[in-house]
């Protein structure tokens, strides 16, 4: 009786030695977003003051298209990576990174002639002739999904500032710093000179990304079963259905109402998804956790202990940001622009995002737990409604309420795809991924 309390009592220190740990981790992760999320709103101020309202709705297109290209380049094996990484060894992850190569090489190539063709033949912005940005656009994107793929190999790994650090913290450095330094030698900032830069940023991120997967990788005999192909392209329409969702305002708003109003949305967009960023350090802490849960049906209760109090960190964390966005927001929108320019227009819009970000974050990593429970089929259905609410009320408010209808509609769709995912988690898992 004595020896199993014993045991009982060391396992229970291990456990809250292994959540604080994850604690520390979420909050040095916290701490490099929200540095981060400063110096991206800095940029994003810098590029209204140096930059046409027009200009800046054309650069924020290519970018909202750019990442929703990330989804679909590489067909899936960026999720497949985040659940398969971290039992596959140098030569597995080898093996892994040369299919995700031949995937990205393929669907950038059908994937840029579409856009090509969508925007120069079919007026996919309104009053666009100079489509110099979308070649530039088209580079891109191939560098930038293989970073996005290295990224969820560091992820699966435990190796979280490595994958948050490029991304997160050293490209808005790297773009304000250009942006700022520039002009001081007379160079005119511009959205095709961004998407340069942005170039030049993605490359040394990708080749710092590879030096650290391999870095201190063991090596492991390669799986005997290696159809990554096919569980790649099972995962491939999650993350497109749910950027579609995410990004469907974005290509509305261009198409219905131009590419001044996109800029006001863009920015009141920026604004909301800091309101999310506690989601996001969550997933990027516990995703490793979930995938270990699911492959070595680790004990149930741990892993509760594990999520409760690191989703309600997270949820008090973006609650601050967006108390911050409802006190000072209409302020932070009003140094955006030059001349007679006026964001401020976007302060409702950006609140109802906030708030529809928040409802994200409290409910908890609902559509990553049943992607590495494989229901991937359940995640797909939730995300389908929501698209549908998604488009239906933006078909019917953008016409009459403008901006402020398209961030409404995004934040609907947020909450039937949350609400509907953790009902299927619930029960499918009995697992309760939420601050409650």
């Amino acid at each position: 009786m004595e020896k199993n309390s014993t045991i009982f009592i060391k396992v229970s220190l291990e456990n809250k030695s292994t959540i604080h740990i994850i604690l520390k981790s979420l909050l040095g992760t916290a701490g490099i977003f929200v540095v981060g999320m400063f110096f991206s709103f800095t940029f994003n101020w810098a590029i209204t003051k140096y930059m046409d309202q027009d200009e800046v709705g054309l650069f924020q297109y290519y970018i909202s298209i750019i990442t929703f290209a990330m989804v679909i380049i590489p067909l899936g094996y960026q999720s497949l990576a985040q659940r398969e990484a971290l039992s596959l060894g140098r030569n597995g992850i080898s093996k892994l990174s040369k299919q995700a190569l031949l995937a990205v090489f393929f669907s950038s190539v059908l994937f840029g002639g579409l856009w090509y063709w969508g925007l120069t033949k079919h007026n996919l912005v309104k009053d666009l002739t100079d489509f110099s940005g979308l070649k530039i656009a088209l580079m891109i994107i191939p560098v930038y999904a293989l970073n996005v793929f290295f990224r969820a190999i560091l992820q699966s790994q435990n190796k979280i500032f490595s994958s948050v650090l490029p991304d997160v913290l050293i490209r808005p450095i790297i773009l304000l710093g250009c942006t700022m330094i520039l002009p001081l030698f007379a160079v005119d900032i511009s959205g095709n000179l961004l998407l340069w830069i942005l170039l030049f940023i993605l490359v040394g991120a990708l080749i710092f990304s590879i030096a650290r997967v391999y870095q201190h990788t063991e090596v492991k005999e390669l799986p005997q079963k290696t159809n990554w192909l096919k569980q790649a392209l099972l995962l491939l329409p999650i993350g497109l259905l749910t950027t579609v969702n995410e990004r469907i305002d974005v290509v509305m708003v261009s198409k219905i109402l131009g590419k001044i109003d996109n800029a006001v949305y863009g920015i009141a967009f920026k604004f909301a998804l800091f309101s999310g960023f506690g989601l996001v350090i969550l997933n990027q802490v516990l995703v490793p956790h979930y995938a270990k849960y699911f492959s070595s049906e680790e004990n149930s209760k741990k892993l509760r202990e594990k999520i409760k109090p690191n989703v309600r960190l997270s949820f008090a964390l973006s609650s601050f940001v967006v108390l911050l966005l409802i006190v000072i927001g209409q302020m932070l929108l009003s140094w955006f622009g030059k001349g007679g320019e006026d964001y401020t227009v976007g302060y409702s819009s950006m609140i109802i995002l906030a708030f529809g970000q928040l409802f994200n974050v409290a409910l908890g990593s609902t559509g990553y737990i049943l992607i590495m429970a494989k229901k991937e089929s359940l995640v797909m259905l939730s995300i389908v409604a929501g698209i549908i609410v998604n488009i239906l009320l933006n078909y019917l408010l953008l016409p009459t309420l403008g901006i402020t209808g398209a961030a409404i509609s995004t934040s609907a769709s947020i909450v039937v795809w949350n609400l509907m995912m953790l009902i299927f988690v619930k029960r499918t898992t009995g697992i309760n991924p939420t601050i409650f």
